[in-house]
């Protein structure tokens, strides 16, 4: 079977870039499951290249 992949870049570190990512990455193998789709963070950029 043919897997497939979307790489999301995230633009923004902030609340709700960091929110977003932590779905992505906890819920990643239910959205593989259910769609067949893997979905993976591959890029961020932010203003801070270091957050506290």
């Amino acid at each position: 079977m043919l897997r497939k992949m979307i790489g999301v870049g995230i633009i923004g570190f902030g609340t709700v870039g960091t929110g977003t990512y932590r779905i992505i990455r906890e819920k990643a193998q239910l959205i593989r499951e259910k769609t067949g789709v893997e979905v993976k963070v591959v890029k961020i950029a932010d203003i801070d290249r270091v957050r506290p």
